[in-house]
């Protein structure tokens, strides 16, 4: 479910989908009109702790010599349903201006399964 499916600013904007290679942060990738490849990684710090640092990296067809990347640190609020990402670095360079505007979640309502999201929340 995307709440701001229109939205390209604020925080129904910054809702993440898993598509586009899975990136959690804002990359410009070009145009990928033929393929695009991508790994996304993401490990906990400590166990019992909901928080994870997470890589993404990717390759299009527009430019398959540039390496795509970010990577930053994911706030567990709920496995799987409700997480926050915090970019740290892109393949363009450090987010140092408008931080916030870069700061992105995902909610995924469908794993809303009373018993199992009990079973989810960091203990």
């Amino acid at each position: 479910m995307i709440l701001g499916r229109q939205e390209t600013e604020g925080v129904l904007g910054a809702q993440l989908v898993s598509n586009d290679g899975g990136f959690r942060n804002f990359v410009n990738m070009g145009p990928a009109q033929t393929w695009l490849t991508s790994i996304n990684l993401q490990t906990a710090l400590w166990k019992g702790v909901p928080l994870a640092v997470y890589v993404d990296v990717g390759w299009t067809s527009y430019d398959p010599t540039q390496t795509i990347y970010g990577m930053g640190a994911t706030i567990v609020v709920v496995k799987n349903l409700f997480e926050v990402y915090l970019p740290f670095y892109t393949s363009t360079g450090a987010i140092h201006s408008a931080y916030e505007r870069n700061i992105r979640f995902m909610l995924n309502l469908t794993e809303i399964n009373p018993f199992k999201l009990l079973n989810n929340i960091p203990h």
